[in-house]
């Protein structure tokens, strides 16, 4: 979930954005968060990032960075923790960026990732889980259903020996976004997805449950990686991952 959206719109204007995270802090507890910035059309643009703590008596700094971004390096996203030691307690967190400098060119686009808070517990490991999906991908053509050239070793590895092998299945859609829109929420993507509006692409709606929401809540760290353009964060993807590249 992107909670800030900032940076420098233009030259010579030092765009300020910021968001506001309240939480209690027990003992031990660590903040995860991811933040980056994204180049609009070619730039070379500077972004503060900035992540302060306000309590009932002080506000403090936690951490500080600056990014650019130029047109040869054109995405910049990076992981950072912070202890939180000596602010148990109600706490509200603020999350701040700001372009720096004049700047040449187009616009520079500051994210946060929604952050998460790593307490020690006595709660049993949760399982791994990993979700693959492989795009325009035929089942007649892998090996645990029958295909007789080596298209799949791994899979047929994995699956000769642990696990289920589906024979028949319904798609609630023939598309990869509306696919995915119902893999996502398990519902019908009429429903998932928000209509297409003039050059906008249809979305997962805001108010949607997503599976890794609920994963999120229970306690898992999670992370998508994906090059397919119609599973990105913009339509609604990105929301429950801690970090989605």
């Amino acid at each position: 979930m992107v909670l800030v959206e900032g940076g420098a719109p233009s030259a010579g204007n030092r765009r300020t954005t910021h968001a506001e995270v309240r939480l209690r802090v027990e003992p031990g507890s660590v903040l995860h968060f991811g933040y980056g910035i994204e180049a609009l059309g070619e730039t070379d643009r500077r972004v503060l990032f900035k992540l302060s703590v306000r309590t009932t008596d002080t506000t403090s700094l936690l951490f500080r960075d600056i990014l650019s971004v130029n047109k040869e390096d054109t995405d910049l996203w990076h992981e950072a923790q912070v202890t939180l030691d000596g602010l148990e307690g109600d706490v509200t967190l603020v999350f701040t960026s700001r372009g720096q400098g004049d700047g040449v060119g187009g616009r520079a686009r500051a994210h946060f990732s929604a952050p998460i808070v790593v307490t020690a517990g006595r709660r049993p490991a949760l399982p791994n889980l990993i979700m693959v999906s492989l795009d325009t991908l035929r089942s007649d053509r892998l090996g645990i259903y029958g295909y007789t050239r080596p298209t799949s070793p791994n899979m047929d590895r994995l699956f000769s020996t642990e696990g289920l092998v589906i024979e028949h299945a319904l798609s609630e859609a023939t598309d990869t976004l509306r696919g995915h829109a119902s893999m996502f929420t398990g519902l019908n993507p009429s429903t998932a997805l928000a209509p297409a509006s003039g050059r906008r692409a249809p979305f997962i709606h805001t108010w949607a449950l997503r599976f890794t929401d609920i994963l999120r809540s229970t306690g898992y760290r999670t992370a998508a990686f994906t090059e397919n353009a119609w599973v990105q964060g913009y339509l609604g993807f990105a929301t429950g991952f801690e970090s989605f590249i």
